[in-house]
């Protein structure tokens, strides 16, 4: 997945092999580099797609179903307040929309950047396309906090605080209307997630002193012992399952299926060699951009991947996100974009 998908972002589009000057000029007679055909087809359909799972992911919250996308009554997590969407693991859904809200906002301002240096500059604000990716932003932010996932909610604030203050960094030079957008992003958060779900997760707030992280205490105890035992080389990729049933303390205690922490199952199964191997594939693609050769990618797009994927990575530490097969592609495809990245262009 991840090489074909880098393959398919290098290769130019028609209309690019047949455009001789590919970059756009400021008036003061810099230059801002305009994003590939391709990268925007990618970041159109997964930001469209985002917004319509998290506007079908709020009707099925408030109809009191739980059944997903009410047809699919799970085995597990029948309870309608533990699901979000399709999702029968409503932090699995917030992991979702975590990775891919920043994306979204920082392509957003990538555009307008780039219209604003284009000779469309002077076209009013709320001109052009662009303009749809701001509610897509603004609902795929606050489904997190709508899920009532405790540890979805609070990557979700950190996540706001940290692209708010990114992206004033970043906004010395640019227009008012960038930075009006900006605040009205996430003031429209605000306003969405305290008329839909401030009240039941701040009562889960409440309780997260007495249910031991939800169980998880007694799991990372468990595993532990296991990462003892598997040092090196691990016990075998997807075996923590298997493997876990012998370390329960007692035989009443559950039998998980995840360590609810990829960090640790991750060294458990690969062991500190395959873990090593990882994490260095991992660095390779999220430092591409500053050194590496590649398309040419806005540096606000540039921050706000990085800014996902170190929010689905202090995800990674409470749960299991990199299991989850649509999270992993996503991730994944935020990595590609970055490894295809070149400053310089």
């Amino acid at each position: 997945f991840f090489w074909s998908a880098r393959d398919w972002l290098l290769t130019q589009s028609r209309r690019e092999r047949h455009e001789v000057d590919r970059t756009l000029h400021e008036a003061a007679g810099g230059t801002v580099a305009r994003i590939p055909d391709r990268l925007k087809r990618l970041l159109w359909v997964l930001s469209l797609n985002g917004a319509i799972l998290g506007i079908e992911g709020i009707l099925q919250r408030f109809s009191g179903t739980n059944k997903l996308l009410w047809l699919v009554e799970p085995v597990f997590l029948r309870v309608a307040e533990s699901q979000f969407g399709p999702y029968g693991y409503r932090s699995n859904a917030a992991q979702y929309f975590n990775l891919l809200w920043p994306a979204t906002l920082g392509f957003w301002w990538s555009l307008r950047q780039e219209r604003r240096m284009s000779r469309f500059s002077r076209e009013r604000l709320g001109s052009g396309a662009s303009i749809l990716l701001l509610p897509c932003t603004v609902i795929m932010a606050a489904c997190p906090i709508i899920s009532i996932s405790r540890g979805g909610a609070m990557v979700a604030m950190g996540q706001m605080i940290g692209a708010m203050a990114l992206l004033l960094v970043m906004a010395k030079s640019v227009s008012w209307s960038h930075r009006l957008g900006v605040a009205a992003i996430f003031i429209s958060v605000l306003a969405l997630v305290t008329g839909l779900g401030w009240s039941p997760l701040v009562e889960r707030l409440k309780t997260m002193d007495r249910d031991e992280l939800g169980g998880r205490v007694e799991i990372y105890r468990n595993s532990r012992q296991m990462l003892l035992d598997y040092p090196v080389f691990g016990s075998g990729p997807g075996t923590f399952s298997s493997v876990y049933q012998y370390y329960r303390e007692h035989v009443t205690q559950e039998w998980v299926a995840q360590a609810h922490d990829d960090w640790l199952e991750t060294r458990i199964t690969f062991g500190w060699a395959g873990f090593s191997l990882v994490l260095a594939a991992l660095l390779v693609a999220l430092l591409h951009w500053p050194w590496g050769a590649g398309i040419p990618i806005p540096r606000e797009l540039v921050t706000m991947l990085w800014l996902a994927i170190a929010g689905c990575l202090v995800h990674a530490r409470f749960d299991f996100p990199l299991q989850i097969h649509s999270i992993l592609a996503l991730f994944l495809t935020a990595c590609v974009i970055l490894s295809c990245a070149n400053r310089r262009c």
